[in-house]
């Protein structure tokens, strides 16, 4: 058994080391093999030389990958779980901290327990950030409306997978509604998967990348893939579990 988490960082120098600190005493109580595929996102500030340091703190279990240019949330989590991750778990997290490294730990151990289950994500719980939460409601529920993904949280990560499941699901996308062709497609071929609460804490540090533009940059990639799915659906002939 191997684990293998994958942390994507763009311009996360106040955050990553200490996010990286904590998920390393958590996954240290797994009696098997884990690593963190820790992705330098082309930032532009001093994030690769702290993950370099933490590389040398931690060379069994960090692995650094430097990227030139940045590919987008979605890119760096396809490239990623198709080409970084080598485990038999396989998923990512966020550099940011703002999940709990124990919240983290639970939701892989999950998995670990439960075979029958093929992944498992993150609801994030106690979100207090007003406007953003609302849109993040209204979201959900378009989501859930035109896909049928039953989730509070259809954005929430941690997010984990078996491998030999991700590598039947033939994921495509590379932008900010990659979880949503995950899942769907999860439901779709009647894989079993789970949402885990997690709590939701505050950055470590550093600033959110999402802004106004990304949120209308969600809506027009939600819709592009559903008129996507309806020009080729997927085949399904019974309905699907969660």
């Amino acid at each position: 058994m191997k684990i293998s988490c994958m942390i994507p960082c763009y311009n996360e120098e106040e955050a990553i080391t200490p996010t990286i600190n904590e998920l390393m005493l958590e996954f240290k109580k797994f009696p098997y093999n884990f690593e963190f595929i820790v992705i330098d996102h082309a930032s532009t500030d001093t994030t690769l030389e702290k993950l370099t340091d933490l590389n040398k703190l931690y060379p069994e279990n960090v692995k650094v990958i430097h990227l030139d240019k940045n590919i987008g949330y979605g890119g760096i989590i396809n490239k990623s779980l198709q080409e970084y991750t080598k485990g038999d778990i396989i998923g990512w997290t966020c550099a940011d901290g703002e999940i709990k490294a124990a919240d983290t730990y639970k939701l892989v151990q999950f998995l670990i327990d439960h075979p029958e289950y093929k992944a498992g994500k993150a609801t994030r719980i106690n979100r207090n950030q007003g406007t953003r939460k609302f849109i993040s409601s209204v979201y959900n529920q378009l989501v859930n409306l035109l896909f049928s993904i039953n989730t509070k949280d259809i954005n929430g990560w941690p997010l984990f997978i078996r491998s030999e499941t991700f590598n039947t699901l033939d994921i495509q996308l590379k932008n900010w509604v990659i979880n949503i062709e995950i899942l769907h497609k999860l439901q779709k071929k009647e894989f079993l998967w789970k949402d885990l609460d997690c709590e939701h804490q505050n950055r470590k540090g550093g600033r959110s990348k999402v802004n106004a533009f990304t949120i209308i940059e969600f809506l027009y990639q939600v819709m592009a893939y559903r008129i996507n799915i309806l020009a080729y659906p997927i085949n399904s002939p019974k309905k699907s579990q969660k």
